[in-house]
């Protein structure tokens, strides 16, 4: 066995000590953030009137409850269901109704990382890149560990790493039918996800989608290849559809009026009714108007040393790549990284200079974490590169 193939074990036994560290700590851990009100604001969702007008149904549930998905308390109560047999509803106050639901966040964000692990892999051509990407992602406990008491952002975070990772694959040209199917089939999945959790995040996913389309045009333009922008295009309107279908089936918000209850959403998380002060390295600011450093502040207060400079490692290796350095790889491979850099840089930042309301650290932008770490990949892929001869440097 080489080194490189030793190495690759070894980080994916180090994803999976962390996910069945996880999973054996679930009878262990807290009860989630807000986990008693929103596992009430569930059962009142579920027996809202159907005849009821939106208004009406507003006035049905705690406040700002109706703005947050219900997805994670549905599938506890599938999983629930189907493991044990049993159909007795999941109810509020009870200590198992929050395994079931940490059980479900853990599962998630552990599909996430993997996910996210298996598109780097196939973008770079790289298995020592994509393990790299599990294993860190997994071992990063702001991310990993936040899972099981953390119900709102981490799903949100799990879903927007697999709609990224969908729209890497679809950017691919080697296999174009097998990695257009799978990637439209994880553009559904994370965008379900997501918008299943947290209904006002749409804009999060389509700032993704369409600022690939972008890039993907700007190519096409360059090389005459439209082609190219089909399988993501296409991916992109099968996962609005599918999406949009399965909120208007599965919540009863949306059964009422998707389209005002998804623009409600996005008001009510955008400007979030909460003007409280938030402490940042030893200061105090108000929640809507946060300092520049805030976001990079909390990153550098909870990220481990070392993952920090993996981080570090793989924004310089991409600067590298777009400066035509000649000891990193070619800039055109960083096209199908597109999204994960959207994702880890661009909406962090968007988000913080339109003064959207953040607090609690990291938990509101905590999609970011995923990206970065995934972008790091590229720091692997630059060190095979650098290792590689002349001759093998012109098949990449």
């Amino acid at each position: 066995m080489t080194l490189k193939r030793a190495s690759v074990w070894i980080l994916v036994l180090i994803g999976l000590a962390a996910a069945l560290a996880a999973a054996l700590s679930l009878p262990r851990a807290g009860i989630g953030w807000d986990a008693p009100v929103d596992a009430r604001a569930y059962a009142e969702v579920q027996a809202l009137e159907p005849t009821a007008s939106l208004n009406e149904a507003y006035e049905g549930v705690l406040s700002t409850s109706e703005f947050y998905g219900i997805l994670v308390p549905q599938m506890a109560q599938a999983s629930h269901n189907l493991i044990t047999g049993s159909h007795q509803t999941l109810e509020p106050w009870n200590l198992a109704t929050y395994r079931w639901q940490a059980g479900v966040v853990v599962s998630l964000a552990i599909a996430a990382a993997a996910i996210l692990g298996l598109a780097v892999t196939f973008a770079l051509r790289s298995p020592l890149a994509g393990s790299y990407v599990w294993a860190l992602v997994m071992s990063t406990p702001l991310y990993l560990g936040s899972s099981h008491i953390n119900f709102k952002d981490v799903p949100v975070a799990a879903g927007v790493s697999i709609f990224s990772a969908g729209l890497v694959l679809t950017v691919l040209r080697r296999n174009r039918a097998t990695a257009w199917l799978l990637g439209s089939s994880l553009l559904v999945l994370g965008s379900i996800i997501t918008l299943g959790t947290r209904p006002g995040g749409w804009p999060l996913l389509l700032a993704c989608g369409l600022g690939t389309l972008g890039i993907l045009t700007i190519q096409g333009l360059r090389s005459s290849d439209w082609v190219a922008t089909l399988p993501t295009a296409v991916g992109l309107g099968a996962a609005a559809v599918a999406t949009l279908l399965f909120l208007r089936a599965t919540n009863p918000f949306a059964s009422i009026d998707l389209f005002r209850w998804l623009g409600d959403s996005f008001s009510i998380m955008r400007q979030y009714p909460w003007d409280g002060v938030t402490r940042v390295a030893g200061q105090d600011f108000v929640a809507t108007d946060l300092p520049w450093w805030y976001i990079p502040s909390w990153l550098l207060a909870q990220l481990p040393v070392l993952t920090l400079l993996a981080v570090l490692w793989g924004l310089i290796t991409v600067g590298a790549s777009l400066w035509r350095q000649k000891w990193a790889p070619p800039r055109r491979l960083l096209i199908p990284l597109t999204p994960l850099a959207i994702q880890g840089i661009l909406l962090p930042l968007i988000i913080v200079m339109t003064g959207s309301v953040l607090y609690d650290g990291l938990r509101h932008v905590l999609f970011m974490v995923p990206a970065l770490i995934a972008l790091s990949g590229w720091g692997i892929a630059t060190l095979e590169y650098g290792a590689t001869s002349q001759k093998k440097r012109q098949s990449w």
